[in-house]
């Protein structure tokens, strides 16, 4: 089976990349956001599952915004629907559509699949926020 990315996988990758740090503008001490575009380097994909040798991969580092976007979901919705926010942004609609359509997932697999981008997720806000 193919370990290539759809161009969808793509697109939603490059949306999560991290981009360059903000740079403090003048000498008032306030961080300006915004103004020009941040080049993005190509974001580097990691694998996370595999179902019947096709392999799904996820953007190794999450940008920060994501993680509060998935912060806010958890706070607002609870720990259920906050996971499957979760799972939809980080995997996308593919692999998420492949764990639901895999009948022989068990409890401990999607646990350890939960586990790891809830820590690449939260590890992605804290090394920004310095915690």
């Amino acid at each position: 089976m193919s370990e290539t990315l759809t161009t969808a996988q793509e697109a939603a990758a490059q949306a999560d990349a991290i981009p360059a740090p903000s740079e403090v503008q003048d000498g008032t001490g306030v961080i300006r956001l915004g103004g020009t575009k941040k080049d993005r380097q190509p974001v580097e994909m990691v694998p996370l599952f595999a179902i019947d040798g096709k392999t799904y991969k996820v953007p190794k580092k999450i940008r920060p915004n994501v993680g509060l976007a998935i912060i806010s979901h958890f706070e607002q919705l609870g720990p259920a629907l906050g996971q499957m926010y979760l799972l939809r942004r980080v995997l996308g609609q593919e692999a998420l559509d492949a764990l639901l359509n895999y009948d022989d997932l068990d409890p401990a697999d999607m646990k350890a699949i939960t586990d790891k981008l809830t820590d690449m997720v939260f590890g992605s806000v804290e090394e920004e926020s310095g915690n």
